[in-house]
């Protein structure tokens, strides 16, 4: 997805705070952390690279387009993709 048009998409569809350690699955075109952050899983579309076990410091965005997510602690905003 073009930058531009995922920039210009996020938070148009609403988004998720997530704070707990449940899989959270639909379809996010971008996480922001609120706190530190790790991520115990983390599906990308197209799957390949991921980021688990990494803390990934408070205010951090993370554009792309994601199908799941699941802490292992910290908090996100996760943004629905329209």
């Amino acid at each position: 997805m073009n930058r531009d048009i995922m920039e210009e998409q996020m938070g148009k569809a609403g988004f998720e705070f997530i704070s707990d350690t449940s899989a959270h699955v639909g379809n996010y075109c971008a996480i922001q952390t609120t706190a530190d952050t790790v991520f115990a899983a983390v599906l990308p579309v197209p799957t390949g690279n991921t980021f688990t076990g990494v803390s990934i410091k408070e205010g951090t965005p993370i554009p792309g387009l994601f199908t799941s997510i699941t802490l292992t602690s910290g908090s996100v905003i996760a943004y629905k993709a329209i």
